[in-house]
């Protein structure tokens, strides 16, 4: 019985709100229901100046200078600069400063590269010494070096991803260098670092 008489009660007023007409509500608006609150005023003017002569004027400013992507130099290959730019995206993760690609570098990285190649053997010592004896042969005032040396990788990518999962080879690429230079032959690759 309780049932039956709570479905008729929801049946009507279901049916009464499926059925029924919209009801018209007053329409109101917010000045007649918050009488009180202070009304909104728009002023629109239109004001029309021309410069004269010693007025100040205000000068376009200049876009701002994006810095460039290291673009190849002449006489050196473009995998010096993809390996560097990778170098460097490195280094920015890592919080450290970039390191620029100087030419003396490069040339006795890859002067050791072609030595290595020579020997079929990789090696840090060659024929000029160290990496500090060669920067000193070289002209450098160094304070710090460091030498990554790779073999059989085949690209500039995979010879830096190898360097970067290696924890002594990681160390070096994001230690306190400021120059780099990168030699390559036959899949002999030499990363050599410097700080001067």
């Amino acid at each position: 019985m309780v049932r039956l008489a709570a479905s008729l009660i929801i049946g009507a007023l279901l049916g009464a709100l499926v059925g029924a007409q919209p009801i018209e509500l007053d329409k109101r608006n917010y000045a007649a229901v918050n009488p009180n609150q202070p009304k909104v005023v728009t002023v629109t003017k239109t004001v029309t100046v021309t410069a004269r002569q010693g007025d100040y004027v205000a000068r376009p400013t200049p876009a701002p200078v994006v810095p460039k992507p290291n673009v190849p130099a002449p006489g050196l290959p473009a995998w010096q600069y993809e390996m560097l730019n990778q170098l460097n995206v490195i280094r920015r993760a890592a919080r450290k400063d970039p390191v620029q690609l100087d030419p003396k570098i490069v040339a006795i990285a890859q002067e050791h590269s072609q030595e290595q190649s020579m020997r079929k053997a990789l090696v840090h010592l060659n024929s000029g010494g160290t990496l500090g004896q060669r920067y000193a042969r070289a002209g450098f005032n160094w304070r710090g070096a460091a030498e990554n040396i790779a073999w059989n990788q085949q690209s500039p990518s995979q010879a830096m991803n190898a360097w970067a999962k290696s924890p002594p080879h990681y160390a070096n690429m994001i230690g306190n260098y400021n120059y780099v230079g990168f030699g390559f032959s036959n899949y002999y690759w030499t990363q050599d670092l410097l700080l001067v």
